[in-house]
């Protein structure tokens, strides 16, 4: 397997996000529910006003091995890098 670089705070924070998200509701978070960081209602990571520094930090999660970026009927979704 693959050495994985270390994550930022932020960039772990996002990453426990989109793999919670998926446990929880069994599909990915959109940019915009990543950005209200809530899954079924609770707050599970600070709120982001920006949805393009979200695009950021998962095109870095995606570039470090971390997430893998797919598409399904034109529609872009992530998820953890197996």
């Amino acid at each position: 397997m693959k050495e994985r670089s270390p994550l930022t705070r932020t960039q772990h924070e996002m990453f426990c996000f989109v793999r919670d998200y998926w446990n929880e509701l069994g599909r990915c978070p959109s940019l915009r529910e990543i950005c209200l960081g809530k899954i079924d209602g609770e707050q599970m990571m600070k709120q982001r006003r920006s949805v393009s520094s979200s695009h950021k930090v998962l095109q870095s999660l995606i570039r470090k091995g971390w997430l893998v970026e797919d598409w399904e009927l034109n529609v872009t979704y992530w998820r953890v890098a197996s």
